[in-house]
């Protein structure tokens, strides 16, 4: 027998199958469809998240992409398998990312440039950190890295880089 719920991710999100209920911490404010044995991503981009580049938009998909890959595979339990290859992609997303981004902001004469440039070297260390811990004794927490990208995506695409988004519109009008 199948059950089909909706819930909220505000606090836990829940996989509900008819055999077990798998609560695993997340939020954004999003909704999942659950079904047996499958489950929608925990974050969907929305166009109004767009800053309007394509090159940056498509960067940024894949950082969604990426922390869906790590919340579906801690609703399937297997969070701490797939962690070390999530920080891998984190790293490489940092690099290629962060360099398109300055760039664009240093193009554009961003006035918020060295302000944006020090969130981005905060989320860097805190990658290092993640991958450091994971290196080390291979124990990380694996809901606490899920919350720092949540809250990266919350803070600092939805709302530093709409301050981008609006100094490039303005620049263009």
């Amino acid at each position: 027998r199948n059950f089909i719920r909706q819930f909220e991710c505000s606090r836990n999100v829940a996989l509900v199958t008819s055999e077990a209920i798998f609560l695993a911490k997340a939020s954004f404010g999003a909704f999942r469809t659950l079904t047996k044995g499958s489950f929608m991503p925990l974050f969907l981009w929305k166009k109004s998240y767009e800053i309007g580049i394509a090159e940056n938009d498509t960067q940024h998909r894949n950082l969604v992409g990426i922390i869906n890959e790590l919340s579906d595979a801690m609703i399937t339990k297997k969070g701490y398998i797939v962690v070390p290859h999530i920080l891998e992609k984190l790293e490489d997303y940092i690099q290629s990312h962060f360099t398109t981004e300055e760039e664009i902001m240093r193009d554009t004469k961003y006035p918020a440039l060295d302000e944006h440039c020090q969130e981005h070297l905060a989320m860097t260390t805190k990658v290092i950190g993640f991958k450091r811990a994971c290196a080390k004794n291979h124990e990380i927490n694996v809901v606490e890295v899920l919350n720092f990208l949540r809250d990266w995506l919350k803070e600092h695409i939805v709302m530093s880089d709409k301050k981008l988004k609006a100094n490039i519109q303005t620049m263009d009008a």
